[in-house]
């Protein structure tokens, strides 16, 4: 090879690595943006998720606390979560002070670097062009980015989750067990962020172990035993030392029937999540094609059909390998099936799921769908006139699940559903007019592809803006005009949660108790928490329901004069959860003739 030539291939390659690493930092901008763009105005106050925001100054207080994950500043219940995320939020508002931003960033930098991780391990077996559609898919996905901008723990734990993916990839394609233990470690950490939510990933990471292990017969029974037992060893430590500790030394463990973070594994946070509170009013009625009905559908169900679809044209194209590179994009393949079907099965038949818990699956939908568009554009090009009649055919199916989930929103529909069927119509018309006419400008044809799949991410990001531009339920984050009618979006500000005068009554007759009110309504807690710094006694924790307190411990406490006062909201009043508590409110506590926002106040109680 001449010099000249070889300069010149020199030349050409630098120019795509450019190219390539452009269109990825584009990406990585948009993904970006999207994260932080008005994050400081998150919720009210922009303090996000209330309930996560009280425990977390409360966990300020001291480190007893700090590690307990205590709710209240006195230390008398727990989160109802694992710690990690939470220590994480901890100590940043320990180093720069309390506030919204100390929050919710560490879920939005973990969004972003979930894009670029998702980007790595798809780009190891499926090349760049399949990277580049995974990751913007994954960037632009309505629930992934109304999660990232929240202080929930979903986005660290699907990062942990992404980075113990490309460590087992990386343990059973370079036969690197030092690769596999820290895959262990990975996975009890998410553990230690989100509990048994992880278990609708871990299926894939052991269907990979088991197809594509490198290890034969007792070496990968014995490495496959030593992976699960550090996995529990590493998720256990925090677990056991709550437990191991005397109760009357630790706050009660929120969420839990028996004041144990055993429970709370196993039953809230556990079984109660496929038979618990039938919350299909906000997830509608399970079945086949719940993904994609008008509650789910905007969140995760966009890009449904070219995923599947076209991750099946992919599992079909290498179903018998016959190179290491084959096998390699084989094994990713499966991984990602076993990933996403795991939890289409399980959001399709459980009735308790709250819909940001969608964004565990976003991840694999966006592979599948960077995958499979990939592995559609090779067989266009590739192949014949049925193929690309084939490939019209996905893309059709595609354009109509975003009809169908576009159709209940008027005012939407109108001026985005032109879009969506109207370029990659023409596109695709003309990519067929430039194949009958025999142009073999490659670019040409690579733009009408691009302007067709681009098309398709037109109705998914305009969901997403829709949170980032105006507001969300913090609590039950989600994307889409649902917000607008739900939430009542109005312009941001500061302001005190309470007026001066309702805490004023509270301390009137307070006598120095050490717990300003006690309340069955966790949101009245929180708000009095973050507000005065005070430990609001929330009597049954998250639902009101915790069986914390018996009757007559509550009127050991009034005895005491550790809480002289009871507050609930107008309409909450006679809520139907621990009513013999409530009762003896009502027959010793006065009311209070002063109302802020319909919360009302019965005090002082007298024993």
């Amino acid at each position: 090879m001449s010099h000249e030539a070889k300069h010149l291939m020199d030349l050409r390659l630098w120019k795509n690595i450019n190219k390539t690493r452009l269109l990825f930092g584009l990406v990585v901008l948009i993904s970006t943006f999207l994260n932080l763009f008005r994050l400081t105005q998150v919720g009210t106050n922009g303090f996000g998720n209330m309930y996560y925001a009280a425990t977390v100054q409360s966990m300020l207080t001291s480190l007893h606390h700090f590690f307990y994950l205590s709710f209240d500043p006195a230390g008398f219940i727990s989160l109802d979560k694992p710690p990690l995320a939470f220590w994480l939020q901890a100590a940043m508002a320990r180093l720069f002070g309390f506030h919204g931003l100390c929050l919710l960033l560490p879920s939005a930098l973990a969004g972003i670097t979930a894009v670029v991780v998702l980007y790595i391990l798809v780009r190891r077996s499926h090349g760049e062009t399949a990277a580049l559609l995974a990751a913007l898919a994954l960037a632009v996905s309505p629930v992934n980015v109304v999660i990232d901008r929240n202080n929930a723990p979903d986005a660290l734990m699907i990062l942990s989750l992404l980075c113990a993916a490309w460590l087992l990839f990386r343990a059973l394609e370079e036969n690197s067990l030092r690769s596999l233990m820290l895959a262990a470690v990975l996975v009890g950490v998410a553990f230690n962020i989100k509990m048994l939510q992880i278990m609708l990933v871990i299926p894939a990471f052991v269907v990979l172990y088991l197809v594509a292990s490198p290890w034969h017969g007792q070496k990968r029974l014995i490495y496959g035993a030593t992976v699960l037992f550090l996995a529990v060893l590493v998720s256990s430590p925090w677990v056991l030392a709550v437990d191991l500790t005397p109760p009357n030394l630790r706050p009660y463990v929120g969420g839990s029937a028996n004041n144990t973070v055993m429970n709370l594994i196993f039953n809230y946070n556990g079984l109660h999540r496929f038979w618990g509170e039938d919350f299909t009013y906000y997830s509608g009625a399970p079945g086949i094609f719940r993904l994609i009905n008008d509650k789910l559908g905007g969140q995760i169900g966009w890009l449904i059909p070219l995923a599947f679809l076209g991750g099946g044209v992919a599992v079909w194209r290498l179903r018998q390998p016959t190179s290491p590179e084959e096998t390699r994009q084989r094994n990713s393949l499966i991984f990602w099936f076993a990933w996403a079907l795991t939890q289409v099965v399980y959001f399709s038949i459980s009735i308790f799921f709250h819909r940001y818990y969608l964004a565990t699956l976003a991840p694999a939908m966006a592979a599948l769908f960077g995958i499979g568009v990939n592995s559609l554009w090779k067989i266009v090009r590739q192949g014949g006139k049925r193929e690309r009649v084939f490939t019209a055919v996905i893309l059709l199916v595609g354009i109509c699940t975003q009809v169908w989930l576009l159709h209940p929103f008027p005012g939407w529909r109108e001026w985005l559903i032109p879009f969506i069927v109207g370029i990659p119509v023409v596109s695709w018309g003309m990519f067929f007019i430039l194949q009958r006419l025999q142009r073999t400008n490659p670019s040409l044809r690579t733009w009408c592809a691009f302007m067709s799949v681009g098309a398709l991410l037109i109705a998914p990001l305009a969901w997403t803006l829709i949170p980032v531009y105006t507001c969300t339920n913090v609590t039950l984050p989600y994307a889409g005009p649902q917000v607008f009618e739900k939430q009542g979006c109005k312009p941001f500000t500061y302001e005190p949660f309470f007026k001066q005068a309702w805490l004023d009554a509270l301390e009137q007759g307070r006598n120095g108790a050490p717990f300003p009110a006690a309340t069955h309504d966790l949101g009245i807690a929180e708000l009095g928490i973050l507000q005065t710094g005070e430990p609001f006694l929330a009597l049954g924790g998250y639902r009101g329901s915790d069986p914390i307190l018996t009757v007559e411990q509550f009127a050991e406490l009034v005895a005491h004069g550790e809480v002289r006062y009871y507050t609930a909201l107008a309409d909450k009043a006679d809520y139907p959860v621990q009513e013999d508590i409530r009762n003896w409110v009502k027959a010793h506590c006065p009311p209070v003739t002063i109302d802020d926002k319909g919360i009302l106040i019965w005090g002082p109680c007298k024993p």
